[in-house]
Formats: C-alpha cells, structure tokens, sequence
C-alpha cells in the first residue's frame, strides 16, 4: 500500500511488476505464459528475463504516451528490481541493453522485520468490487505501530461492510497469502536473492533507507525523503 500512495498525485507512474505479470500470464495462454502464472501461484521468483521484459515494455509505453500528451514524468517501480542481474541491468551496469532514458535513479529500501510482513501478507484483502486494497492484520509491537488498514466509514464500495472494521464477504485474498509455507519461502528468497541487490545500489550510491515505524502514517516522512533527494 505504502508505494501506491507514495506519489499519488504527484508526476511519477506507480507501476508494479507482479501486476504486470499478472495481466502478461492473464493474457497469454501459451506454456510460457502458464510456467509464470504457476512460478507465482507457488511463490516462486519468476526468471529475470521475464520480469525485465514486461517492465521495460511497460515503461516504453508509459513514455509514449507521456510524450503524445506532451508530459515529463518518472517511474515509481514496486517489486522491481529484485535480483542483482535485474538491477545491474536496470542501473545500467548489465550488458547494455537497458535503454538509458529508463534507467533506474534511486532504490527505496523500506526495511520491516520479517515477522511484521508476513503478518501483514497474511491479513492483505482485495475487495472484488471496487478493487481496493485494505490489510485487517494487527502487526503492532515494541517500537512498531502497524494497526489494521480498513475502509473507512465513508467507502462508497459496499465492501466496508455494515459493522466497523467487520470483513466482508467481498473480499478476497490471493492466492500465495494464504498458504504460510509459501509466505516463509518468499521471505527466504528475498534474503537470498533480493538483499543483494541493495548492494548494487548502494555500491552506486543510489539507496535510500527507511523503516516506517508507524505504518502508513509515515507515508508523508518517506515521501518528503525520496522528493528531496530526487528534484533537489
């Protein structure tokens, strides 16, 4: 949720790229297509080379029609880089390839204990209506302030329900959430594979470090941090 709204309203495209793999696996129906939907329905990492290619086709068309509306913008990428080939390509240390004009200018490590996220994949519902995301894990404790995220009151969507913070029956979870044996491999897979690549960033001096201590909350602290560092 925290990368959603971290420039909402501002000039740079929030693109993910597990949604983008998604609508690729949505429409393609050849075994290529079939390999990467089941690679992410059992939590596994989907190869580089598939992810670099639905991201860069992505950011080609974002450019395109920023260009045709006659806009300059920039990129928020969620979930992308993950694995050092796919960062040293994206930061254009790989082999070239990588168009310079999308080459990646900052990474945001926003660092959370493993026992918090893994509560919070957990408690992630999608209502089936409205498309919303909300997350009805409590992962608070010590220092950390991370409440449930609900529908307010106000939700226009029916999926708020007719008791405060009560779920509803249009909410969904996908698929990888509910099984905990595949949240603890994805967390395993990301230290072996993805903590790596902070190192390419950093070596670069392209890393910016935040923990969010209070949730969403600190939603505006992060942004403050990642504008000031890229349009100082």
């Amino acid at each position: 949720m925290i990368s959603g709204d971290l420039f909402d309203g501002a000039r740079l495209a929030h693109l993910s790229s597990g949604d983008l793999l998604r609508d690729s696996v949505a429409a393609d129906a050849s075994p290529s297509g079939a390999g990467i939907g089941d690679a992410m329905s059992s939590g596994q990492l989907v190869p580089d080379r598939f992810i670099a290619e639905a991201v860069r086709g992505a950011l080609e068309r974002q450019v395109s029609e920023q260009q045709r509306a006659g806009r300059r913008g920039g990129f928020l990428l969620d979930g992308f880089p993950r694995t050092v080939p796919q960062a040293r390509a994206a930061t254009g240390a790989g082999d070239g390839t990588w168009p310079r004009h999308l080459r990646v200018s900052r990474a945001i490590h926003v660092d959370v204990p493993d026992r918090i996220c893994a509560r919070k994949i957990a408690g992630r519902r999608h209502c089936s209506r409205c498309g919303t995301w909300f997350n009805v894990a409590d992962a608070s404790g010590g220092r950390w302030v991370m409440p449930p995220v609900l529908p307010a009151a106000s939700h226009p969507c029916a999926c708020a329900g007719s008791v405060p913070g009560a779920e509803s029956p249009l909410w969904t979870r996908r698929d990888d959430d509910v099984d905990s044996d595949v949240v603890r491999r994805r967390l395993a897979d990301y230290h072996a594979e993805t903590k790596p690549v902070l190192d390419v960033f950093r070596e670069r001096g392209l890393l910016l470090h935040f923990r969010p201590y209070r949730g969403m909350d600190d939603v505006g602290k992060l942004r403050k941090m990642v504008g000031d560092s890229i349009y100082a």
